[in-house]
């Protein structure tokens, strides 16, 4: 909330923003120069700061609103792994199902209660990798669920989506290197606005 306070206070005091992104005057004083600078950095890393703060805001909020509801497999009884078909037939059979899927992760979590879950990428954009997924029985090989994140509801996709754009894990090591300067230049307003 206070990153989020300080990008709208910055319009309070800088009335004539619009003609500052390309502004940083080097002859009249080190003073101008960083005030200039000050402003400069604060205008072309609004969208972060807006972006961290809204995003930092909804994890406090995730503590009211309610979380989207995933099966509860508890209830379930316990399954003899003797009469479970092979894994590499379970995989197989999984790319049957969900062609679009790329596994990048099988979940074992259920599997003493004979289901077996393969997570990946099915080509969705700004989602963890666990929103798409296919859960089989170990036991017939039957789809028991086959989740995409393009059904999912706008509530559950944002669920699925506040991480990747808090964190930038949206585009490897290039949203990483982004998210990382943009974090530079806030911290560095901390100080030029000390300095001020």
């Amino acid at each position: 909330f206070v990153l989020l306070a300080s990008a709208v206070t910055g319009f309070l005091f800088y009335k004539k923003w619009r003609t500052g992104f390309f502004k940083l005057n080097f002859k009249k004083g080190p003073r101008i120069l960083w005030s200039d600078f000050h402003k400069l950095t604060g205008l072309w890393s609004l969208w972060f700061a807006l972006l961290i703060g809204g995003t930092g805001a909804w994890y406090l909020l995730e503590w009211w609103v309610p979380e989207p509801r995933y099966t509860d497999t508890s209830t379930l009884p316990i399954v003899d792994s003797n009469s479970y078909i092979p894994i590499n037939q379970l995989i197989i059979t999984a790319n049957q199902a969900f062609a679009e899927l790329k596994v990048q992760r099988i979940s074992f979590f259920d599997f003493n209660r004979g289901r077996l879950t393969f997570e990946g990428d099915d080509g969705s954009v700004l989602v963890r990798k666990r929103s798409a997924f296919i859960t089989l029985d170990a036991i017939s090989g039957n789809v028991i669920v086959k989740q995409k994140p393009s059904d999912l509801s706008l509530y559950v996709r944002w669920w699925e989506t506040v991480d990747i754009l808090h964190f930038g894990k949206f585009a490897g090591l290039w949203s990483k290197w982004l998210y990382f300067i943009f974090g530079l230049a806030l911290s560095g307003l901390c100080l030029s606005g000390a300095y001020l």
